[in-house]
């Protein structure tokens, strides 16, 4: 089972984002993502064996972290991932530390994960061959208040994301 760890927009960031994206001007190849699968990954483990996923939900559930201040202010073209994504200059500390714990928990088990550095975006449009003029973005604010287990099965129109577990993140302000 192909697994991640990843947060979803609430619904107005959702609306927000699908907003600034309708406002490219891509190539007509490119494929929009649909903003129901819009997403920002925390931690990619790729394939698990189907005896590792409670192991793997146990991880996601032990955790403990506060909501995570999220603000996009950048659009990116990645060439190896022909995508133009909504990017963040900023990574909070509570976005780094979940990550951080997630990937120790992870160690623990010896469950195997990608350590790439995280560089938190926003997928909108996949399949662009060439880099197109990416306007200024009209910057938008979320904040985090859950993270998901997600699976994803590749098929012939694209991913489909099956959400598996979801914890919330707490409100660390509001306690004291």
């Amino acid at each position: 089972m192909r697994l991640f760890f990843a947060t979803f927009p609430d619904v107005d960031a959702r609306r927000r984002i699908s907003a600034e994206a309708r406002s490219l001007d891509l190539p007509r190849h490119s494929v929009p993502m649909p903003p129901e699968k819009y997403h920002m990954t925390l931690l990619f483990l790729g394939e698990v064996a189907d005896r590792n996923v409670q192991s793997v939900r146990e991880v996601g559930g032990a955790q403990i972290a506060g909501r995570i201040p999220l603000q996009f202010d950048h659009w990116e073209y990645w060439s190896g991932a022909r995508a133009v994504v909504a990017a963040t200059s900023d990574r909070p500390e509570s976005l780094l530390q979940l990550r951080a714990s997630l990937a120790a928990g992870l160690r623990r088990l010896d469950i195997d994960f990608d350590d790439k550095p995280l560089c938190p975006h926003i997928t909108v449009a996949r399949k662009i061959a060439q880099a197109p003029v990416l306007p200024a973005m009209s910057e938008f604010r979320w904040s985090a208040s859950a993270f998901s287990l997600v699976a994803s099965v590749t098929g012939p129109t694209g991913s489909v994301y099956t959400v598996l577990d979801t914890w919330l993140l707490l409100d660390i302000a509001a306690r004291g």
